[in-house]
């Protein structure tokens, strides 16, 4: 019996490391994603007015883009979680 204690205890300190770590991963993604951007947009709202509207409307598909994989990846990471908390739920019973 507490060997059993003993192995489920440590399948579950594994899977929280893990979920610590894609925890971690993802917020270090996000964040450098959001500089990346937000560097552009300064590079580039410098220039707006000078832009032609060709390159307005490529701008703006751009920036719509990058919040795009932003938001996909905020859904991704919520879905990881939800579900490990599932498995690790569904382990103990």
């Amino acid at each position: 019996m507490i060997k059993d204690l003993e192995s489920v205890h440590n399948v579950f300190q594994k899977q929280f490391g893990v979920l610590l770590r894609v925890g971690n991963l993802g917020k270090f993604m996000t964040l450098d994603l959001l500089d990346r951007i937000t560097n552009i947009k300064n590079a580039l709202s410098s220039n707006l007015n000078k832009m032609t509207e060709q390159e307005r409307k490529r701008y703006r598909h751009f920036l719509k883009t990058e919040l795009r994989k932003v938001d996909q990846q905020q859904t991704q990471e919520s879905n990881d979680i939800n579900k490990n908390g599932d498995q690790a739920q569904s382990n103990r019973s």
